[in-house]
């Protein structure tokens, strides 16, 4: 996600909020942006290894930024499953023009949350990941964010 566009921050704080909200369900799921990488090093080499280590990648190539399209291709290189959104799905370039994408808009952030979280959900299951035994035996389902924390993506709860 290119992170100086206008709209980057409130889609940030959705996609942070999901990532929350899939850590309570998920021991040991942990999430990492990586503009917010603290070490000191290349850039580049950091957001590289943060690839690798990752189970589950989440990228937004509304605007196909270059730097985005990068870490896309390295992530589908090692096979890492790749949560695409998009608000231009019409817009997509050629080559990933056959991905599944969730397209969304920035004013309705709550359909994007419960659409992420259905996704990274059901990659988690599919990887292996156990849920958490206080959540019950159904499958977490987007629907079950609570709404006040979807009607303003910027306040924190």
């Amino acid at each position: 996600m290119p992170f100086r566009e206008v709209w980057s921050e409130t889609v940030n704080e959705a996609i942070r909020r999901v990532c929350v909200q899939i850590a309570r369900t998920f021991p040991g799921f942990t999430a990492e942006k990586a503009d917010e990488i603290t070490e000191p090093g290349r850039i580049t080499d950091q957001i590289v290894s943060a690839i690798e280590r990752a189970d589950v990648l989440v990228a937004d190539i509304t605007g196909s930024n270059a730097n985005v399209m990068f870490e896309l291709g390295y992530a589908d290189a090692l096979s890492k499953p790749i949560i695409v959104l998009n608000q231009s799905v019409d817009a997509t370039p050629f080559d990933i023009r056959d991905w599944r994408q969730i397209g969304y808009t920035t004013d309705d952030l709550r359909k994007l949350s419960r659409t992420l979280t259905d996704f990274m959900a059901g990659t988690l299951l599919r990887l292996g990941f156990s849920r958490a035994a206080a959540t019950g035996p159904e499958m977490l389902s987007g629907d079950d964010l609570p709404d006040e924390e979807l009607d303003d993506p910027l306040s924190l709860a």
